[in-house]
């Protein structure tokens, strides 16, 4: 009996495959031309997570967004394109284990030359020179609240002089002698500058943080007023927080940051465990820099930067009732 020269598809074959990897669908439909196009293009826009792409949130948007779209689109077009072709010419390449095949390949492709590549260039993510944190505790009020995820560009270690053109930036740290795990704080000093903290004033090289008071809040769970204050480390400003009905007790004599480490310091200045206590940074041991919330219980903080600006609009800091 002479085998047919065409074959039956079914179009929730087709979501299936497309929905599985981008293009299969194409390739289950006798289009393998254009199931090659999807695919070099869903490379491309994958890559854009190794650019300067993503460092802003309409850009990260853009490199979220294009890939899901593109793979569902071609999902929904290869279901289209079986649907009113249930009969398609049979070619060499229409046999499940060729569709499983390719499914498989681009699965473990996209994932070993992620991970192969941010074993040389950053730290390991699903997300190129770039990854996802949680604030994990209010260290870092009012810019960044507990529970909050923001995008982080990564790094394995800095340089001095590259830290010294982060200074006022949130930055991500990791203490080896506190075990597992990475820490948000805010970059106020590298090697060689003097640090002191006495009655809630932060002095480098002996001279005070200059602060311009905002506007009192009360604290979500203790109740007691914070008061928020501008705070401006090289030319780079942003908002913390004291309060004044609590004793300062992270009081710090003058010392000389080592070369090659830095201080970090938390912005809400009673309630965070920093350079205060566990001591300076190694160099080594910085991750990052923070670029903005990705998400929050409080939907309008979705896309605010964590990158520091020589404005502050007391708007963003302090409710109406409170100026």
């Amino acid at each position: 009996m002479e085998e047919s020269t065409t074959v039956r598809r079914h179009w929730w074959v087709a979501v299936l495959l497309g929905l599985a990897a981008p293009g299969a669908g194409q390739l289950y439909t006798g289009r393998a031309r254009l199931a090659a196009y999807i695919v070099g293009v869903f490379a491309a826009l994958f890559a854009l997570f190794w650019t300067a792409i993503p460092s802003s949130f309409a850009g990260f948007v853009a490199a979220f967004g294009a890939p899901i779209l593109l793979a569902w689109g071609s999902a929904i077009e290869a279901s289209i394109y079986a649907w009113r072709h249930s009969e398609v010419p049979r070619r060499s390449y229409h046999c499940w284990y060729v569709y499983v095949g390719f499914v498989l390949a681009f699965t473990l492709v996209s994932q070993g030359a992620n991970r192969g590549l941010l074993t040389v260039i950053g730290e390991p993510s699903l997300f190129g020179a770039y990854k996802p944190y949680r604030a994990t505790s209010g260290s870092l009020e009012p810019s960044l609240m507990e529970g909050e995820y923001f995008w982080v560009k990564t790094a394995r270690g800095a340089t001095q002089s590259d830290l010294a053109g982060q200074l006022g930036s949130i930055v991500v740290v990791s203490w080896p002698q506190e075990g597992e795990g990475a820490f948000i704080y805010r970059l106020i000093a590298v090697g060689g500058q003097t640090v002191a903290v006495i009655e809630r004033k932060v002095l480098v090289d002996g001279r005070e943080i200059p602060q311009r008071v905002l506007c009192s809040v009360p604290e979500a769970d203790s109740g007691e007023l914070a008061r928020r204050s501008v705070e401006t480390v090289g030319g780079r400003s942003y908002v913390v927080q004291n309060f004044d009905s609590v004793e300062f007790s992270r009081n710090t004599d003058e010392a000389t940051v080592p070369d090659d480490w830095f201080f970090v310091i938390g912005d809400n200045r009673e309630n965070a465990n920093d350079s205060r206590t566990r001591g300076p940074v190694s160099n080594d041991n910085f991750g990052g820099r923070a670029l903005f919330i990705i998400w929050s219980g409080d939907w309008h903080r979705i896309g605010k930067t964590l990158v520091p600006t020589a404005a502050i609009e007391a708007s963003d800091y302090c409710p109406p009732v409170t100026k």
